[in-house]
């Protein structure tokens, strides 16, 4: 039977066997286990004897969530490429990256590459930045393709993020709750947003889309008052989308 210690997920993910080390958990227990995986935050450790459990990134110690970070973060640009923050968790499907997660130190600006180990960055995962709350800028390169579920919830100091040109979909409540986001521009390739995408973004005033206007799910901005702007030649607009006021980039103030 496993332990099973309930936590709100944090964005850490890795799968790899490891050796036996000493875990220390916040309150001073220790234990002698082997590293199983770490998803979204769980960490599974298997004891001597072979029992496998669980418990929560955050119960354990600061050094062994150092240990872990230091321990699946890539450390060695590839191909020419730019370093890849220590922040930054993915997996490789085939040729292509998901950005799976960030860890509990992430703050300020991040950038996520366009390539990690010479593979295009296509996709930002479910609840990957979820509860990354002292983020305050992101910036995605131009490979990625969508932005899944979740992927910016409760990031409530974040002001300020880049869309890459290459995405076309964004995902239920993608940014939700990200109450310090003020404004945000849209590429012209999008062509969906999921529902409650930008459900309680307060202080969002201006979302500006560079192309047709999208398919939407429900309440996309619900509590959120912003003023949409188009281009003048963008099709599928009226004067008013999703009952927000519609209006030219020109006239932004």
């Amino acid at each position: 039977m496993r332990m099973i210690i309930p936590f709100l997920a944090f964005c850490l993910v890795a799968t790899c066997n490891g050796e036996l080390r000493t875990w220390t958990a916040v309150n001073g227990k220790e234990v002698e286990a082997e590293f199983v995986s770490n998803e979204k935050g769980i960490v599974k450790l298997k004891l001597k004897s072979g029992k496998v459990f669980e418990v929560p990134l955050n119960k354990l110690s600061k050094a062994d969530q150092e240990f872990l970070t230091a321990k699946f973060s890539p450390k060695d640009p590839t191909r020419g490429e730019a370093p890849v923050s220590p922040h930054l968790n993915y997996e490789i499907k085939g040729d292509a990256i998901t950005i799976t997660g960030c860890d509990m130190g992430a703050s300020g600006a991040l950038t996520i590459p366009a390539t990690i180990e010479g593979n295009p960055v296509t996709s930002i995962g479910e609840s990957a930045f979820n509860g990354c709350i002292s983020l305050t800028s992101i910036t995605i390169g131009n490979s990625v393709t969508s932005i899944g579920e979740a992927a910016f919830a409760y990031c409530d100091i974040l002001t300020s993020i880049t869309i890459g040109n290459s995405v076309t979909s964004i995902g239920e409540g993608a940014f939700f709750n990200c109450s310090s986001l003020t404004s945000i521009t849209i590429p012209a390739g999008v062509t969906s947003i999921g529902e409650r995408a930008f459900w309680d973004c307060a202080s969002l005033t201006a979302v500006t889309f560079l192309g047709d206007a999208p398919k939407a799910g429900e309440e996309v901005f619900k509590s959120a008052t912003p003023t949409i702007y188009r281009k003048p030649d963008a099709k599928g607009w009226g004067d008013k989308w999703l009952d927000k006021p519609v209006k030219l980039i020109s006239e932004k103030p």
